[in-house]
């Protein structure tokens, strides 16, 4: 959906990508197709069994939950740098390898 690079985290065959639809009409023929054949629709979720599940560092899960979760109590800051958060001794660098998949250094 949209003009996300959706095919960084899961592979072409589970998302329905708009952008290889030329109208609106024609994306909504192909979801009524779905609809009515459960066989095609179910080969969207197949990548799901074969998918990679990666353990996160702690301080992923602390950025996303400073990040969408609204705490009133939290005092806001500001960084000119996001390196400033991200280099600190606690953090790890990740690099994106010549195949597309991030690797930490």
């Amino acid at each position: 959906l949209g003009y996300a690079r959706y095919d960084h985290y899961m592979p072409s065959s589970g998302y329905i990508d708009v952008r290889n639809f030329t109208s609106p009409r024609e994306l909504a023929t192909y979801l009524d197709y779905l609809d009515r054949n459960t066989t095609a629709y179910l080969e969207y979720f197949q990548w799901r069994q074969y998918a990679l599940h990666i353990k996160l560092p702690k301080y992923m899960c602390e950025l996303c939950l400073k990040l969408f979760v609204d705490d009133k109590d939290h005092k806001q800051q500001s960084l000119e740098h996001i390196n400033d958060y991200w280099n600190r001794k606690q953090c790890h660098r990740y690099d994106k390898n010549q195949n597309g998949i991030w690797t930490m250094k």
